[in-house]
């Protein structure tokens, strides 16, 4: 059969458009990829802020609701100084980054301490995915 007989059909696919196919096929895959990984890593992110955000408030609470109460120390630090006050869950690290005084007029960060305290909490994920802060105010029983 001479090629003019053959049906248009019937003729096989260039090398050009399979070139050009498999090239789509393959953007579309690494698009496809791409998209699955970062769904994954911002469910992983979202995940850790919300443990994060809940401990943080629980420790809060226990910080308030205790007799940790130190009067007028700069260098105090209720993380370190306190560790039975507070629960961090595994692959975090909870740290007090600020403590101030009130003196009466406003928050110093010098003595006088007139029995109240404001101090930030934080709560970081080791892989730095999720950070979470928390100012809580601390009363002299």
């Amino acid at each position: 059969m001479s090629r003019r007989a053959r049906k248009s059909g019937d003729e096989g696919e260039t090398l050009i458009e399979l070139i050009v196919s498999i090239t789509i096929l393959g953007i579309v895959a690494v698009a496809i990829g791409t998209g699955i990984t970062l769904s994954v890593i911002v469910s992983d992110q979202n995940r850790k802020q919300t443990v994060a955000n809940a401990y943080l408030h629980n420790d809060a609470e226990a910080l308030q609701g205790s007799t940790a109460y130190q009067s007028c120390s700069p260098s105090l630090n209720y993380v370190t100084g306190f560790p039975s006050l507070f629960v961090t869950p595994s692959k975090f690290t909870l740290s007090q980054s600020n403590i101030q005084f009130w003196n009466g007029t406003g928050w110093s960060s010098a003595c006088p301490d007139n029995g109240l305290q404001r101090v930030t909490l934080s709560l970081d994920s080791d892989d730095g995915r999720a950070h979470e802060s928390i100012v809580v105010v601390v009363r002299q029983a």
